[in-house]
């Protein structure tokens, strides 16, 4: 902890954001962000950037700029890093609140607009824009990836790196159930890797943008159904916040390894997490835990605040330099500190110039519970005859009986120094009196704490006069007695300053970053350091200093000096920085520009993308080795090779490239399936098969439809083409429109890895069949039991009627005899008619008519009763085709 610095009223809803080593406070509640300057510690007054902007605020501090996002409303303002009040340009409107925005490696704004999808960057004051750049912006959100900007789109499983021009320059699959909302995603900020977690079902999962993989790392690393935080990753590992258990979960993404944290936080809290510098930090906004974590998951915390006196050891509105000798800001941290025992971790006790301490000899200020912490009351015991001297005591209140008559406490010295412990305890004045139960005795301790007993044991946390109470009940007597005594306790010994420090790495290399970490004992309250050689100013005043740099190899001295008050204190110390070793390749994973999958019969080209010298590379397939070519990559040279596999199987590639550093290898294992050459064949549908030759026949009109399910092994296309026509079409079936009459020859193509092959198939469309003409008879009775009939063809027009009757009755002779009779009969017309004879006609709209009358009986008979009638009619068209009338039945 360097410093406690006030930015808000208490139960601010507040944001911390970082640049460097400056500090920005944002308060949403109140839309304005107040400047933390590192050396002095002085909060400068708040800003309202945005007139308006509350609640869903960022900031995004960036180089000389801060950018301020009102997502609600679509605001974006550019202030001035040093002057927060003085913007670069107008606040900017995007006319539609804002899903997501982060700042890319080069400074950039990116903000997603959460309605239409739109893309839009701000370069400092500069602004351009992507239209409708996300499909489905309600479930998308921006990340960085290796410096550059990135959008995560769940709905399409996808994620996609941003180009400086808002173009994607690369993609990868993205392994989520889009319906999971518990998915939560981080960036990686050395690789193109996402890093996504499920908390639905516990796992870990990474997006790869250099191969455009997902699928390959699927890591458990909780209980399905729990509450994780977004991925963060430092130092090789990638740590999960588990907000159900209250710790983090560390990832070793070489190993698979996973190791848990103990409890950080109260369980269920939805706490920080996040990475500066290669150190992750926890942060319980709404306690006091707070801390760092390992790669290794120990953890070492501290104490932000003492939860009893939040406003302690805040740095005064002067800031740093206002603040008197021998005050400190923070208490410092045991980097040593594992398992969040806290050792040395917390807050130290405040110094005599604390301004809310209490002065020694205030004794109302010290017997104010409400202005200190309340420490663990020692448990009741001591020595069983400690060497005790009574304490002088004041004279008890108004009304109280004089605390000396019955009662006195004795202490085992008259003061004590902060933190350490005092015997106390209580005797009857008169030696003839005893206490009526020791374990019964209640003690007050003036800072707030209690106890119980006699002798008892108490420390207190800062200095100052403390009124102790002690109230026991003596044997006899109704009610109890009170005794009354003051304790001084004074600040603890200063321990002397000593002046140290240490660095990392050890083995200092030209051009590589090394940090320092100050050391010092004795509390002090000033820093100055002085880095000889190094790159920049040299120089910090800071207690951590700026990662420092040497340019050239060679022998330079450091220098710490530390101050408390007029004490002061230096350690030289010589740094030998030497030339780095040359460097391995960097060497992206392997990547194919086709499959998986990866079959027998097709040539694959496999690559990879090199960064650094290289000065060989060589690719190993099925045993053989074959030499790279290269080519020119935005991100280096893109090294490639092409192999097709001989057999099925499992396969791994390998791929060695050698630098002046040493070589980098890296696999990819693939499986290898074998494929049968395609045989084409289909089925004609709708048409009759009319001989052996594959010949199919259908009348005009017909619809014909062509099936390739008898195809038979590995295909890539089916290709359909009518030679007749020039018709084509591809697919497993092909419906054309109905074929012209004619001839058609019909071929079907099935192309695949193993060759080509074709089917054919001719299919000969006929001229529609005539169609029969139209008839009815005539009804008999209606024409006095004559024959008619009437019919019409269109095309060939009626040629003949036959006339079939089938008659049973009567016929009365002249004399008066009744004979029966039947006439006609089934295989023979009664009436045959043509054109020309009697009773034949044709009607304007070509309707043939046929009447004739049939005498029954002969002339000289009489008609009789009529049985039964039967009655059709047969037509002929010009063709020969015949068509017959519905039979008429009736009396």
């Amino acid at each position: 902890m360097a410093a406690r610095v006030a930015v808000a009223e208490p139960g601010a809803d507040l944001a911390s954001v970082q640049d460097g080593t400056v500090g920005y406070a944002l308060d949403r509640a109140l839309g304005v962000v107040r400047r933390v300057d590192p050396a002095t510690f002085v909060a400068a007054p708040g800003v309202e950037v945005i007139e308006g902007a509350r609640g869903d605020l960022s900031a995004h501090p960036s180089g000389d700029v801060v950018y301020v996002v009102d997502h609600t409303r679509g605001r974006v303002g550019v202030a001035d890093g040093q002057a927060l009040s003085s913007l670069r340009g107008a606040v900017q409107s995007l006319a539609e609140p804002v899903a997501s925005s982060v700042v890319d490696g080069e400074g950039r704004l990116w903000v997603l607009g959460r309605t239409s999808g739109d893309l839009t960057w701000f370069d400092g004051a500069e602004r351009a824009a992507r239209r409708a750049a996300v499909d489905d912006p309600a479930t998308a959100e921006l990340v960085v990836l290796d410096g550059a900007a990135a959008v995560v789109e769940r709905a399409g499983r996808l994620v996609r790196s941003i180009d400086g021009g808002g173009g994607f320059r690369s993609e990868a699959c993205l392994e989520i159930d889009p319906l999971d909302r518990s998915v939560r995603v981080g960036g990686s900020e050395r690789a193109r890797r996402l890093y996504v977690v499920s908390g639905d079902d516990g796992a870990l999962r990474v997006s790869d943008l250099g191969s455009g993989r997902c699928g390959d790392v699927v890591i458990d690393v909780a209980d399905p159904g729990s509450d994780l935080g977004a991925p963060q990753e430092s130092r090789g590992r990638v740590f999960v916040p588990d907000y159900t258990a209250g710790t983090v979960i560390v990832v070793d993404l070489e190993t698979r390894a996973v190791t848990r944290t103990g409890e950080l936080v109260a369980p269920g809290t939805e706490f920080e997490l996040f990475d500066r510098d290669g150190i992750v930090f926890y942060n319980d906004p709404g306690s006091e835990r707070a801390g760092v974590v390992h790669v290794d998951g120990s953890f070492a915390a501290v104490r932000k605040y003492d939860p009893d006196r939040p406003g302690a050891g805040v740095v005064p509105a002067g800031g740093r330099g206002g603040v008197p000798d021998g005050e400190q800001a923070g208490a410092g941290v045991d980097d040593g500190a594992v398992g969040g025992d806290d050792p040395g971790g917390g807050e130290g006790p405040d110094r005599p110039g604390d301004p809310e301490a209490p002065e020694p000899g205030d004794a109302d200020a010290a017997a104010d519970p409400g202005d200190a912490p309340v420490p663990d009351t020692g448990p009741p015991g001591g020595p069983t005859d400690p060497a005790a001297a009574d304490v002088p005591t004041p004279g008890g209140p108004t009304g109280e009986p004089p605390p000396g008559d019955r009662l006195r406490i004795q202490a085992s010295a008259l003061g004590a120094e902060v933190g350490e412990d005092l015997t106390l305890r209580v005797r009857p004045t008169d030696p003839d009196d005893t206490l009526a139960d020791e374990d019964a005795v209640a003690w007050s301790f003036g800072d707030g704490a209690t106890g119980t007993g006699t002798p008892v044991t108490h420390a207190w946390g800062r200095p100052g006069r403390f009124r102790v109470e002690a109230t026991a009940a003596l044997a006899g007597e109704p009610a109890p007695f009170t005794a009354f005594a003051e304790i001084d306790v004074v600040p603890p010994t200063p321990e002397p300053l000593a002046a140290d420090f240490s660095y990392t790495p050890t083995v200092v290399e030209a051009g590589s970053p090394v940090t320092f970490t100050d050391r010092s004992t004795g509390v002090p309250t000033a820093w100055s350091w002085d880095f000889d050689g190094a790159r920049g100013t040299g120089s910090s005043p800071l207690p951590v200093p700026p990662p420092q740099v040497w340019d050239l190899e060679g022998t330079y001295t450091v220098t710490l000096t530390v101050r408390r008050g007029t004490d002061t204190d230096t350690e030289e110390r010589a740094i030998r920085v030497v030339a780095p070793p040359p460097e391995v390749p960097d060497v992206s994973e392997i990547a194919t520009t086709t499959g998986p999958p990866f079959d027998d019969r097709t040539s694959y080209e496999f690559f990879a993308v090199v960064v650094g010298p290289a000065d060989t590379c060589t690719f190993t397939f099925d045993g053989t080795n074959v030499t790279c070519e290269t080519e020119p990559d935005p991100a280096g040279t893109r090294m490639f090779a092409s192999h097709r596999f001989a057999s099925a199987g499992p396969r791994t590639v390998q791929l060695r490239v050698t630098g002046p550093g040493g070589t980098a290898t890296r696999t990819l294992p693939i499986t290898v399936v074998s494929l049968a050459p395609p045989q084409a064949a289909f089925r004609v549908v709708g048409a009759l098969w009319s001989d052996a030759a594959n010949a199919y026949t259908a009348p005009a009109g017909t619809v014909v439809s062509f099936d390739a399910s008898p195809t038979t092994g590995d295909y890539t296309s089916l290709t359909w083409r009518d030679e007749t026509t020039g018709a084509q079409a591809v697919g497993t079936s092909w419906s054309p429109p109905p074929l012209a009459e004619g001839r058609h020859e019909i071929f079907l193509t099935a192309a695949g890895p193993g060759g080509s092959t074709f089917s054919a198939a001719a299919v000969e469309i006929t001229p529609p069949p005539d169609t029969p003409p139209t008839v009815r008879a005539l009804a008999g009775p209606a024409l006095a039991f004559g024959l008619g009939a009437e019919a019409q063809d269109p095309e060939t027009g009626i040629a003949r009627f036959d006339l079939y009757a089938i008659v049973s009755g009567s016929c009365i002779a002249q004399d008066g005899s009744e004979r029966t009779y039947t006439e006609g009969q089934r295989g023979f017309p009664l009436i045959t008619a043509g054109p020309g004879d009697a009773g034949w006609g044709t009607g304007p709209d070509g309707t043939v008519t046929f009447i004739a009358g049939y005498p029954f009986c002969r002339q000289d008979e009489e008609w009789g009763p009529v049985t039964s009638f039967e009655y059709w009619v047969v037509a002929y068209n010009g063709d020969g085709i015949t068509a017959e009338s519905t039979h008429i039945v009736g009396l």
